[in-house]
Order: structure tokens, then sequence, then C-alpha cells
């Protein structure tokens, strides 16, 4: 079996600043994310891999923030998925 890193999800304070620091400056691709999702954020990928940026004014996990809270059973902190 082989292992692969899919993506990795980043708690960010400027959600703005963020996608184009990634979209514009690192020249990723920005991808649609589900219409269910009811958080702000933003997808974007480079070859096979995706970086996913969730907006810190919609989870209590505040960017750079290491705590468990409720975020983490819902995916909306800084994790890696592979």
């Amino acid at each position: 079996m082989i292992i692969g890193l899919q993506h990795v999800a980043l708690v960010v304070s400027d959600l703005a600043r963020a996608r184009q620091f990634y979209g514009e400056h690192l020249g990723m691709e920005e991808l649609p994310r589900p219409a269910s999702f009811a958080f702000g954020g933003a997808w974007l990928r480079a070859g096979g891999q995706e970086i996913h940026l969730l907006d810190a004014a919609d989870t209590d996990a505040r960017a750079g923030w290491e705590g468990r809270g409720p975020s983490y059973d819902v995916g909306r902190t800084t994790h890696m998925a592979f």
C-alpha cells in the first residue's frame, strides 16, 4: 500500500491575504469547496498536493493554536490528511 499526503489544512487569521499568497505568489490553483461547508476557507492545489485554508473567524482553533477544542472533532483545525 502506498500512502500519500492528500492535503494540509491551516487555520489562517487573514483568509484574503493567505489566498493571495498561495494563489497569486505561489501559483496554486483554487478549487471549488463543497457548498455544504458553512465556514470560510479556500482550497488550493499544486500538482497532486492540496492546502486547505480555514478562516480562523469560523473556528475556535485560532491560527497557530495547538490546543484541542470543539473544532478538533469536525476537522476545523490545522491538520494533515493522508
